[in-house]
């Protein structure tokens, strides 16, 4: 039986265009999903999860999101009873949805997916020197996707932790409820060039993070 994913990407009123990129690209053909904004359109499934417009704002946006996931309903069951996975990406993250799919059988439902960041692989990371975190908290990247087991959500609450990035905060949750961060070379949290591949690669990563929408509509058009 084919896995279930439900997505969530996190967008803003400032940048509907890329609701609308999005629609026709990776998510053309699928229904399970939010966008989740600082404003609301229910044609185009965008719930309102934040007043907040700012670059900061998306930390309310996130938390709101991940708590009340277990209260989104579809008839009488819940998003995390209705999905085993929960996939959270960014608006200008690009997802190849077969290569995902492919991915899942590869992989267990006890632990959390994604563009792990490190000391180790990011030392200049000015997020190990804010006093709240303690070096043996990491987290994966938010533009690279996040993919996470949906049974993981339903006993966790979060909050804010000291820190105002929002992927960071989702990342410390998850290690002090002492889930497994697995890094993953097919969630990228840059573009093809960053690692020295071509738009031609789409075919083999799950996500490309940064990608503008008339680039989107090409990796779309590349995966036939």
């Amino acid at each position: 039986m084919k896995n279930k994913i439900f997505f969530c990407v996190k967008t803003t009123q400032k940048y509907k265009d890329r609701i609308d990129t999005i629609l026709d690209t990776w998510l053309n053909g699928i229904d399970d999903f939010i966008f989740y904004s600082d404003h609301e359109d229910s044609e185009k499934n965008v719930v309102l999860s934040s007043n907040d417009s700012s670059y900061f704002g998306c930390l309310q946006k996130t938390i709101w999101t991940f708590n009340n996931l277990k209260n989104i309903y579809y008839s009488d069951k819940s998003v995390l009873e209705c999905y085993d996975w929960v996939c959270v990406v960014d608006d200008d993250t690009f997802v190849n949805t077969k290569k995902l799919d492919e991915y899942i059988e590869e992989i267990t439902d006890d632990s959390v997916y994604g563009d792990l960041i490190t000391p180790e692989n990011s030392p200049d990371n000015p997020i190990w020197k804010d006093l709240v975190l303690e070096h043996d908290y990491v987290y994966h990247s938010g533009g690279g996707g996040v993919l996470i087991p949906s049974k993981l959500l339903l006993d966790i609450e979060f909050e804010e932790c000291g820190t105002v990035w929002d992927d960071v905060t989702v990342g410390v949750i998850f290690g002090r409820n002492n889930i497994p961060l697995v890094d993953s070379e097919v969630f990228k949290s840059q573009p093809p060039e960053f690692y020295g591949n071509t738009d031609d690669d789409v075919k083999n990563v799950v996500t490309y993070h940064h990608i503008k929408p008339d680039r989107m509509r090409l990796f779309y058009e590349k995966l036939g």
